[in-house]
């Protein structure tokens, strides 16, 4: 989204001073103290490499449930002590089982959806980037309210959309910097129908664009899109159909923005099997990829069950991964397709490229990320039961849809004999991964929030770009691997010592990336060169 998106492009003039956290990869750094039989957990990158964790602790009345916040610092330090700060007791919770959201703005103020499950309250909350409510502590109450959908705008105001339970049908309001409604009256997001919101976008313009369900039987429904002026008023005619494949409204969907143009990635059924697609929806309304938009793949026997999508920048691309199963949805793989937004076109082959087979059970877990074209995210290797072992890894991509590590992927929390879930990779900093997770590690019987950070091994992503010499782009210091990427053809690649000596002479390259394992060198200064004529030095640590 367009507001998330500011992040991104701070992460690459960066110099790594962070260290690691704890090297042992078993035990991981704590959260919070608090533990809980089923923890609820949300994450979202803070300004200075910061990581905030908003998460549900219950009472000892087991009653009522606390929302809370915890901050962990660059360093991995808790900001907010041993169980971080009160946000709200005051929601009436019967359990934190609900859909609830949370989101950043420009200036890391955090903003949060839930819905009271005792009563089913929609509240939404405004907190700045240390804690501190902005909005009413109790949070603006939003009556009777599902799905509580934020998005800040840059003009300070905020959107917020909750569908009634009474209605059954959604509103959209504005409110000001200090919580206050700015329309007179809730706007509904569609006269017609029950509908349940999605997602939120700001155009540049100042208009909003809303998608949202148009509701079904049971949880069936059928995406759709409208668009709002800064008064609330309705611009296009009639609302534009995203979607003729049935979804389910209460999954959550990943949303993308390219400037005024937007994708929404989302699964829906095609007969008897599930089904992932990309849709655009330009600014008019109008979809120039068709009725459903993009199919993630043509192969029309696997089980395309959870898609996640980024854009990173104004880039011409857009990547996705997803989650693939068995016709009996009982083994998982995962796959991932890379789009040329400009003609509509996959570029990894009709049905996708495979990362790792069904029946490995290796997925991703939380939101992809796209720096410098490689793709980036959480993987959780296991079955996710709740009940089998799990391990969490990091996986990188190169820009053509390849591992990026020799290994495949960095280890983030290997206790081989607990399961994990839930596992959240943040925006990168400053050459830093954080992972938040829940875990039970054995040492009591709930489960306990988890962070992992992760540096050296993601430089590659955080310094090449920042290392240039004419059409080359190179990263600079190199740990594991060098990456070289060329607006031109790279023919060959020739690496030398400090004393002279040849160690590396690659010919017949033919591509506009190399990448190159590092591990065996000795650490110290090398020279690089590049079809005989472009030269540069690099570090080995």
């Amino acid at each position: 989204m367009k507001i998330l998106n500011l992040l991104t492009a701070l992460l690459f003039i960066s110099i790594n001073t962070n260290a690691q956290w704890t090297t042992n990869t078993d035990v991981n750094t704590e959260v919070v103290s608090y533990e809980g039989e089923n923890q609820d957990i949300k994450s979202v990158s803070l300004d200075s490499g910061r990581t905030a964790i908003v998460f549900w602790k219950a009472l000892e009345s087991a009653v009522n449930y606390e929302l809370r916040l915890q901050i962990m610092d660059a360093d991995g330090n808790k900001e907010l002590g041993v169980d971080g700060s009160l946000i709200s007791n005051t929601i009436p919770m019967s359990t934190f089982v609900n859909y609830w959201s949370l989101i950043v703005d420009e200036y890391y103020n955090m903003y949060i959806g839930v819905t009271g499950t005792d009563g089913a309250i929609g509240f939404a909350f405004k907190l700045s980037k240390q804690g501190v409510h902005l909005w009413p502590s109790d949070g603006v109450n939003l009556g009777s309210g599902y799905s509580v959908t934020i998005l800040p705008l840059s003009d300070g105001n905020t959107i917020v959309s909750w569908m009634s339970e009474t209605t059954y049908t959604s509103y959209i309001q504005k409110f000001d910097i200090n919580g206050d409604a700015v329309w007179s009256e809730n706007l509904l997001t569609d006269p017609n129908g029950y509908t349940v919101p999605a997602a939120l976008f700001e155009l540049s313009n100042g208009d909003v664009v809303s998608i949202y369900h148009q509701r079904g039987t049971g949880v069936n429904s059928t995406l759709f899109s409208q668009r709002y002026t800064e008064d609330g008023s309705y611009v296009w005619s009639e609302p534009t159909q995203v979607s003729t494949t049935t979804t389910a409204y209460n999954y959550i969907y990943s949303p993308a923005q390219n400037l005024d143009t937007l994708y929404f990635g989302y699964i829906g059924k095609t007969g008897v099997r599930f089904d992932s697609f990309i849709q655009r929806i330009n600014p008019d309304g109008s979809l120039p990829w068709g009725s459903d938009g993009l199919d993630f793949d043509i192969n029309q026997t696997d089980f395309e069950m959870d898609t996640r999508i980024a854009i990173e920048g104004d880039s011409d691309y857009l990547w996705a991964v997803c989650t693939y199963k068995n016709t009996t949805q009982t083994e998982s793989g995962e796959y991932v397709q890379k789009i040329n937004m400009i003609e509509g076109a996959r570029m990894l082959t009709e049905n996708a490229k495979q990362l790792y087979a069904i029946g490995t059970d290796y997925t991703h877990s939380g939101e992809l990320f796209v720096y410098d074209d490689n793709p980036i995210f959480a993987l959780e290797k296991g079955a996710n039961d709740g009940v089998s072992p799990t391990l969490i890894d990091v996986v990188q991509l190169t820009n053509d849809g390849d591992f990026a590590w020799v290994e495949e992927s960095k280890p983030i929390a290997t206790n081989a004999n607990t399961n994990k879930g839930q596992a959240q990779l943040n925006e990168l900093f400053n050459g830093q991964a954080v992972v938040i997770f829940v875990e039970n590690k054995g040492t009591g019987e709930n489960s306990k929030i988890y962070a992992q950070n992760l540096i050296d091994e993601v430089t590659s992503i955080n310094n090449i770009g920042d290392n240039k010499i004419d059409n080359i782009k190179y990263t600079n210091p190199v740990i594991e691997s060098l990456t070289i990427h060329s607006d031109k053809e790279i023919l060959s690649v020739s690496i030398t010592d400090i004393s002279g000596r040849v160690i590396i002479k690659e010919q017949n390259i033919h591509n506009k990336d190399f990448r190159l394992s590092t591990n065996a060198w000795e650490n110290g200064l090398y020279i690089v060169t590049v079809n005989s004529t472009e030269s540069f030095k690099i570090i080995k640590k």
